[in-house]
C-alpha cells in the first residue's frame, strides 16, 4: 500500500487522527504516535488560537477596572443598616423591661410572640448587611438574580411575621412595622443596584 500524498511510496504507517496511510517522509511521530504533517499543522495551530484566546481573556481581567462603584453601594447599605443594629441593642434594657412586664399582665403566649418580634428586628439589618457584603465577595455562591431578589424577599417576610408577632402580642394594629418596611428602602435599593451592575456571574 502506497502513501496517500506520494503515490509511488510505500506507506509506513498510517496517521491516527485522519487515518491517511503516510511514508517515511510524510510521518511524525509524536508520543509513540504516528500524524501525518497536515494533522500535525492543525493540532498546532489550533492550540496557538486557544493560547493566544486564553492570554486575551486573561489580560482582559486583569485590565478590567476594580467594581468601585458596587463596592460604595455596598459600603453605604452596610452603614445604614448598621445604625438599625446598633439601635435594637440599645433597646435591649427596654426589651427586658418589657418581656417581664408582659409576662406578668399578659401572660407567657403574648410574651413569646414579644420576644420572636424582638428577636426579627434584630435579625433583619444582620441578614441584609450579609447581603450587602456579597457585592464584596461572593462568599455564598448565589446567582446575581436570587441576590437582586434576595434583601426585597427578607424585607417582605420579615415585615410580614413581624406584623403577625406584635399585633398577637400587644393585641393592636402595628403600623410602626409597616412603617419600618420603609426604612429599609435606601439600603435594600443600593443592593439590588449593586448586584444588578455585577456582571460577574
Amino acid at each position: 500500500m502506497n502513501c496517500s500524498n506520494h503515490k509511488d511510496r510505500e506507506a509506513v504507517g498510517m496517521c491516527v487522527r485522519c487515518h491517511k496511510l503516510i511514508c517515511e517522509e510524510c510521518k511524525v511521530k509524536i508520543n509513540n504516535k504516528y500524524y501525518c504533517k497536515d494533522c500535525v499543522s492543525e493540532m498546532y495551530s489550533y492550540n496557538n488560537i486557544n493560547e493566544n484566546y486564553n492570554n486575551k481573556s486573561n489580560m482582559k481581567k486583569i485590565n478590567e477596572p476594580p467594581k468601585t462603584l458596587n463596592y460604595v453601594l455596598g459600603i453605604i447599605a452596610i452603614v445604614l443598616l448598621t445604625s438599625k443594629v446598633t439601635n435594637t441593642i440599645f433597646n435591649i434594657p427596654y426589651f427586658l423591661e418589657e418581656v417581664a412586664f408582659s409576662a406578668r399582665y399578659y401572660g407567657i403566649f403574648r410574651t413569646i410572640f414579644y420576644i420572636i418580634e424582638f428577636g426579627l428586628a434584630f435579625i433583619e439589618p444582620i441578614i441584609i448587611i450579609a447581603l450587602a457584603s456579597l457585592l464584596f465577595n461572593n462568599f455564598m455562591r448565589l446567582k446575581r438574580k436570587i441576590r437582586i431578589i434576595a434583601p426585597i424577599a427578607v424585607v417582605l417576610v420579615f415585615t410580614l411575621i413581624r406584623f403577625i408577632s406584635s399585633n398577637i402580642a400587644f393585641s393592636y394594629l402595628g403600623l410602626q412595622i409597616i412603617g419600618n418596611m420603609f426604612s429599609y428602602f435606601i439600603p435594600v435599593t443600593l443592593i439590588v443596584i449593586g448586584n444588578y451592575l455585577d456582571k460577574e456571574q
